[in-house]
């Protein structure tokens, strides 16, 4: 797939994912967070080329975050810091950090972080100004925008959500799809949800 194709083909599923979950509205004002992950531009300049058509503010923050092996680091900062936030706080996760942080969650026993539904969960609860419009996007799309640049994963389950679509391709979506699930969402504590 070419340069661009693959964009647009990314910026479809943004667009999707945010009308599917009602993540974003008309009238939000929106606080980009920004990484220093290889592929962080990228889904910077996506957002503000989907963005670009509706009448929202936009402003952004730079985090001192430049590892997928930090994401719970990361969520903890950011879910204490902009907890009382008015503005809808876009969150830089993609396909594999959602599914990381489930099998984190399962492997641990403590579901401190969960992104479902495009949505940032902590202990159960939804912060619903946090949305993580990037979730249908796999990391090796983000990195063959980059160059291809790929490096080496320390977090285990990272680690685990690579071995697991090595060996069965497609499994991140299912996971993912299965998170949405009316009985999982139950048997986490999540009440009656879609």
């Amino acid at each position: 797939m070419c340069e661009n194709c693959l964009r647009d083909s990314l910026l479809s599923r943004m667009k999707r994912t945010v009308s599917k979950y009602s993540l974003l509205s008309r009238e939000d004002n929106i606080l980009f967070l920004r990484t220093k992950l290889p592929y962080a531009e990228i889904l910077f300049d996506l957002f503000m080329e989907m963005e670009s058509k509706f009448p929202v503010k936009i402003s952004s923050i730079d985090l001192d975050f430049d590892s997928r092996d930090e994401i719970v680091d990361l969520l903890r900062e950011i879910s204490r810091n902009l907890i009382s936030s008015r503005e809808k706080v876009v969150l830089p996760l993609i396909l594999d950090d959602a599914v990381s942080l489930l099998l984190r969650s399962i492997f641990t026993g403590s579901p401190d972080f969960l992104i479902i539904s495009g949505r940032l969960y902590l202990l159960l609860n939804e912060l619903s100004n946090f949305v993580a419009p990037f979730i249908e996007i796999p990391v090796e799309e983000l990195s063959a925008l980059c160059g291809g640049s790929r490096y080496e994963v320390r977090d285990p389950y990272m680690r685990m959500v690579e071995e697991f679509e090595e060996e069965s391709p497609g499994i991140r979506f299912n996971i993912l799809r299965f998170m949405e699930r009316a009985d999982f969402l139950r048997a986490m504590g999540l009440g009656n949800r879609k």
